[in-house]
C-alpha cells in the first residue's frame, strides 16, 4: 500500500500570509507569514512608554546597587561602634561613628552614641557640638536617653557658674582672671567645682604639685565628673614623685575607657619615671601607634627615647612637634627635660 502524508495541504489549501495575503509564506512556523511581514514584525519598534518604563527600572536598579552597599556599610560601622562602646573602647567607637555619620549625618542614634564616646575621650568640643544637634529630639531607647542625660549633668562641672559672672564681667575670659581673684572667689565658694578645677590646672602648670594635689582632694568630694579630677591627679602625683598613686589614677581612667590616650600616655610616663624603662617604652610605643597625631602621645614617645638614651629618635620627634603650632608646647616640655629645667 502506498503511504501518503495526510497533513500535507493541497495547492488549493496552501495557506497564505495572514497579514498581507501573499501566497508565499515561510514554512516551519505556527503563524503563516511571508518573508517581508515576518521581518517587519521582528523589527517592530518598541513603544516609547515601554522604553521610559524600562529606563525608570534601570535607574532604580542602579540607585539600589550604589546605595545598598553604603547602607550595609553604615549598619556594620554602627554595630562595631556599639560593640566597642560596650567594651569601653571609646576611641574606636568614635572613629566608627564618624564613618556612620559621614553617610547619614542626621542619624539620631549614631549622634547619641557619639556623645557618649566624645565624653569618655575628653573630646568636649565634639560633645557640645553634638548635643546642640540632637537637643530636643525624642528617642525610643530609654536606656540611651538616660545615659545621655547623665553625661550632660556631669559636664556641668566644665561650665562656669553664675557666681563667677562678676569675674568674667571684669576680666572677659577665663585665662585673664588673676590667681589672686580665684583665691578670693574660692574663699567665698570653697566647693565650687569649676573654680577648683580651674585653679588646680594653673597650679599644675606652675609646678606647684603639692598645692594642686591638696586642692584636687577637695574637688573630688564635690565633683560630678571624677574623671576630670583624675586626669589632673595623674600630673600632680607624678610631680610629687608618687608614681604608684599616679598609676592608680591612670588605671581608674582606663577602667572607664581602655583607650583613654591621656591615661595611657600618663601611665607610660609614670612607668618611665619609676624606672620601669622597658614597660614604659612598650606602652609609649603602643600609645603613639594608636594615636599617631596626638601631641601628648608623641611627646611621651620622645621622653621614652630620652630615658632609653636614644637622642636621635628623641630629637626627630621633638622636631615633629615643633613643626606644628598646636603641639609646640609639648616640645617645649621635652626640651626642658633634656636641659634639666624640668625634673622627669
Amino acid at each position: 500500500m502506498e503511504l501518503t502524508n495526510t497533513n500535507q495541504h493541497s495547492p488549493a489549501e496552501q495557506p497564505s500570509c495572514i497579514n498581507c495575503g501573499a501566497a508565499e509564506v515561510i514554512p516551519g512556523y505556527t503563524h503563516a507569514l511571508c518573508g517581508n511581514c515576518r521581518t517587519a514584525f521582528i523589527r517592530y519598534p518598541i513603544p516609547n512608554k515601554i522604553k521610559l518604563f524600562a529606563a525608570g527600572i534601570a535607574v532604580v536598579l542602579v540607585f539600589a546597587m550604589l546605595s545598598v552597599p553604603k547602607q550595609i556599610s553604615t549598619g556594620i560601622h554602627l554595630k562595631r561602634a556599639i560593640a566597642a562602646e560596650k567594651e569601653r573602647r571609646f576611641a574606636t567607637a568614635e572613629k566608627e561613628l564618624h564613618q556612620v555619620l559621614e553617610y547619614q549625618p542626621d542619624y539620631t542614634e549614631a549622634l547619641a552614641h557619639l556623645m557618649i564616646a566624645s565624653y569618655h575621650n575628653q573630646n568636649l568640643a565634639q560633645l557640645y557640638k553634638t548635643n546642640q544637634i540632637i537637643g530636643g529630639r525624642t528617642m525610643d531607647n530609654t536606656e540611651l536617653v538616660e545615659e545621655i542625660n547623665l553625661l550632660t549633668q556631669k559636664t556641668g562641672d566644665n561650665m562656669p557658674p553664675e557666681t563667677m559672672d562678676a569675674l568674667y564681667a571684669t576680666w572677659g575670659t577665663t585665662d585673664k582672671i588673676p590667681d589672686s581673684s580665684l583665691v578670693r572667689y574660692l574663699a567665698e565658694y570653697p566647693k565650687q567645682t569649676f573654680a577648683l578645677m580651674l585653679y588646680s590646672q594653673r597650679l599644675l602648670k606652675q609646678n606647684r604639685y603639692k598645692s594642686c594635689d591638696s586642692l584636687l582632694q577637695i574637688a573630688a568630694t564635690v565633683a560630678k565628673d571624677i574623671n576630670q579630677i583624675n586626669i589632673l591627679r595623674i600630673g600632680a602625683k607624678r610631680g610629687i614623685r608618687q608614681f604608684d598613686s599616679a598609676l592608680y589614677y591612670c588605671d581608674q581612667l582606663l577602667y572607664q575607657n581602655s583607650e583613654n590616650y591621656y591615661a595611657l600616655a600618663g601611665k607610660a610616663r609614670a612607668l618611665l619615671q619609676r624606672g620601669d624603662l622597658r614597660e614604659g617604652m612598650e606602652l609609649a610605643q603602643k600609645t603613639c601607634k594608636q594615636f599617631p597625631n596626638d601631641g601628648y602621645c608623641i611627646a611621651t614617645m620622645a621622653l621614652a627615647w630620652h630615658a632609653n638614651h636614644q637622642p636621635a629618635k628623641r630629637d626627630a620627634l621633638v622636631n615633629q612637634l615643633l613643626r606644628d603650632s598646636t603641639t609646640s608646647d609639648y616640645a617645649q616640655y621635652v626640651t626642658d627635660v633634656i636641659n634639666h629645667k624640668e625634673q622627669f
